[in-house]
């Protein structure tokens, strides 16, 4: 006997036909909203340059890698609905596996870039940000959020470790569980790709808090200062200035003895208060960001490793797809930029978007200044 051949029978994870139908109906949700998401972030990036900037790079390659995800998820839905197994080539089942898990892994890659990146652009200064993100080193990233789930997906094949295709258990087309080394394949993919962006992406959000918390707590007490010093009066001033003798040649004094009694600052509380408000939506903002990465990932990840939990793995691996559809949510929606330009697109306004490119300015010159609506 083959020492590969070890697992023994292996009962299907889903074998309600309903579940398959639900399975079946989330994953075209799924597609359907990422396209159009992700379509819009493309289309908004390739419209406007004012949206050309080092972040939106990473932005472009995430929704590049969910999109194509989106679009192999209906060769999933054939997997799910047939019921005598895969009915087309096998190579078609091997080839969506391979690609489908290369697409997620590049997305989650892409988001620990994002996170770096934003951590560098708030505590670096400019100058040190841009000497950094140039093309170079921007292309040299994206190309290596490609590059690593391509080979935790193929250098095991390429050393006998596991298999892809149509995966009788979990109706799909993945890894085939015909074998031990397809576990042991599984868990190489799910412990390359999964823990490693965790912890970058944790750590740079929480060293961007700690910054901006002490960022704000120093200008916190700069201003509790100042204040102290407004509300001292004039024994706050040096008391020589009171002394009679020539005239002095700075008028900055004065001006400001005359703004402290006509035109007094606001009071430090109020000051503290914007300043805790601004803290507490940074924050929900991060905690947005990190809690859709877990919620999205560790599900499909733990379901993997715990023995008995295979009828949840299919369920879990709807929750994994879910972050293909929520990140132009996230990372576009809210951004004032990708906002008005995702107006303009969906209602054919192209001359409300800020910055054309140079082929869109021609174009829209060569008609009317109203609105073209869409047909």
């Amino acid at each position: 006997m083959n020492g590969t051949a070890e697992i023994p029978t292996k009962v299907p994870a889903l074998t309600n036909y309903n579940e398959r139908i639900l399975l079946a109906f989330i994953s075209l949700v799924i597609a359907l909203f990422g396209f159009l998401g992700n379509s819009l972030v493309i289309l908004a990036v390739g419209l406007s340059r004012k949206l050309r900037t080092a972040t939106n790079v990473y932005v472009l390659n995430l929704s590049v890698a969910d999109l194509l995800v989106c679009l192999f998820l209906p060769w999933h839905m054939v997997a799910l609905l047939n019921v005598d197994g895969w009915p087309l080539p096998d190579w078609i089942c091997a080839v969506t596996a391979a690609v489908s898990i290369i697409f997620v892994g590049s997305s989650i890659l892409t988001l620990a870039c994002i996170a770096l990146n934003r951590l560098y652009l708030i505590t670096q200064p400019k100058d040190k940000y841009r000497s950094f993100y140039t093309l170079r080193n921007l292309l040299a990233t994206t190309a290596f959020t490609w590059i690593l789930p391509t080979l935790t997906v193929c250098l095991p094949l390429a050393f006998g470790i596991g298999s892809l295709g149509y995966d009788a258990q979990y109706t799909r087309c993945g890894p085939q569980h015909l074998t031990e080394s397809d576990n042991l394949h599984d868990m190489i993919i799910a412990s390359v790709l999964y823990p490693i962006p965790l912890v970058i992406i944790i750590y740079c959000y929480c060293k961007i808090f700690l910054h901006i918390r002490r960022h704000t707590k120093t200008m916190s007490a700069k201003i509790s200062t100042a204040n102290s010093e407004i509300s001292g009066g004039s024994s706050s001033f040096p008391k020589s200035s009171n002394k009679p003798g020539p005239p002095s040649n700075n008028t900055s004094e004065p001006n400001l003895m005359a703004n402290r009694t006509t035109a007094p600052p606001k009071p430090v509380s109020s000051i503290q208060k914007g300043l805790s408000k601004r803290q507490v939506e940074i924050t929900k903002n991060l905690f947005y960001v990190v809690c859709a990465f877990i919620l999205c990932l560790t599900p499909y990840s733990v379901g993997l490793m715990v023995p008995g939990s295979d009828h949840f793995v299919p369920y879990a691996g709807a929750i994994l797809l879910l972050n293909s559809c929520i990140n132009p949510v996230i990372y576009q929606v809210k951004h004032p930029y990708f906002r008005s330009t995702f107006s303009a697109i969906l209602h054919c306004k192209f001359h409300d978007i800020q910055e054309p490119v140079p082929l869109l300015r021609a174009a829209l010159s060569t008609r009317s200044s109203s609105p073209v609506p869409c047909k």
